[in-house]
């Protein structure tokens, strides 16, 4: 099981205004709210569970098959240090990492320990990586009939995870 997402810090304070009125309630639990209020960055500590949970959306969407839908407050984040955190949906409960510096923050899980996060300023940069990375001359990144996408080299398949938010594009493969 996979999923991660990255948000552009400089995109996000342009261009995002998540201080306006009742909007935290749109998206966050008591809990978060409370966390976010008490955090000493609460611009850093929302786009950080912003980050989890549409990661953890993208993981459990491939868990349970569900259809497109995106509710925040069905995912419930716990934040254990400033790597770690555990998100929860349907007493389902999964363990995810966050990268943060001060361009963009980085939140991913995944299944299989052995797998890469790729990180670059575009798609086709972080494909070349992917060819470095796995010393691939030829591949193809698809989507399957769920939608979810994949690389393909040859015959054989595998499931990864992107997401892009200004001008940067991950992957984890």
């Amino acid at each position: 099981m996979i999923g991660n997402d990255i948000v552009d810090l400089n995109l996000a304070k342009a261009s995002s205004n998540i201080f306006r009125p009742r909007y935290f309630k749109k998206i966050l639990n008591t809990s978060e709210l409370s966390f976010i209020q008490e955090s000493q960055d609460q611009f850093l500590c929302f786009w950080r569970i912003w980050t989890l949970k549409e990661a953890a959306y993208k993981a459990f969407q491939r868990l349970f098959l569900f259809d497109n839908f995106y509710n925040p407050k069905l995912f419930s984040t716990t934040i254990i240090n400033s790597e770690l955190a555990l998100v929860s949906y349907q007493n389902q409960i999964l363990e995810f990492k966050s990268k943060m510096n001060s361009k963009y923050i980085y939140s991913w899980t995944s299944s299989d320990k052995n797998r890469q996060n790729i990180i670059g300023s575009c798609k086709s940069e972080v494909k070349r990586q992917i060819n470095q990375s796995l010393n691939l001359e030829s591949f193809n990144l698809n989507k399957d009939e769920n939608g979810f996408p994949f690389v393909q080299v040859l015959k054989q398949k595998a499931s990864i995870s992107i997401s892009h938010h200004g001008q940067f594009y991950a992957v984890i493969i």
